[in-house]
């Protein structure tokens, strides 16, 4: 009876009541739907894959940069006049053109002239056409710069 008393008093603490530890109601013990499986490496790691699509692009730059024609910025003078102007040769069904005029070129490297030529034809069946002494031909990084600064 003093235990009692005691419980009312709240001068003992008081247990935890133990629990029985549940038993499988079957035999079989449970096994996970998903059987984790242990990590492997890809075959094509991404660092090989970046490296390996820089280089198919640089590639196909490199080529397009070697098949297609270039730019190149042209000195010429006709009379004591003399201009610079970017030239971009033909290329296929493409004419050759000079960026900042509507005449249509023709570039004879061996005899350095340049034939620009008006659409338009006179009465003996021949257009008329200018031809100018090509003093200078630069590159295609002097021809994009010039066009920058000009345009």
């Amino acid at each position: 009876m003093a235990d009692k008393k005691l419980k009312l008093l709240g001068e003992t603490e008081r247990k935890a009541p133990a629990k029985k530890p549940a038993q499988p109601t079957s035999n079989t013990t449970a096994q996970p739907v998903f059987k984790s499986l242990p990590y492997e490496e890809p075959h094509g790691s991404s660092k090989g894959l970046v490296f390996k699509s820089l280089f198919i692009v640089l590639g196909g730059l490199l080529t397009a940069l070697v098949l297609f024609p270039k730019p190149a910025l042209l000195h010429y003078q006709k009379d004591g006049i003399a201009t610079q102007s970017v030239f971009w040769s033909g290329f296929m069904q493409y004419p050759a053109v000079l960026l900042d005029s509507q005449l249509t070129p023709s570039l004879d490297s061996d005899r350095a002239e340049l034939t620009l030529c008006d659409g338009n034809i006179i009465k003996d069946g021949q257009p008329t056409c200018s031809i100018y002494r090509v003093e200078k031909q630069e590159g295609m990084l002097a021809a994009w710069r010039y066009y920058r600064e000009h345009h």
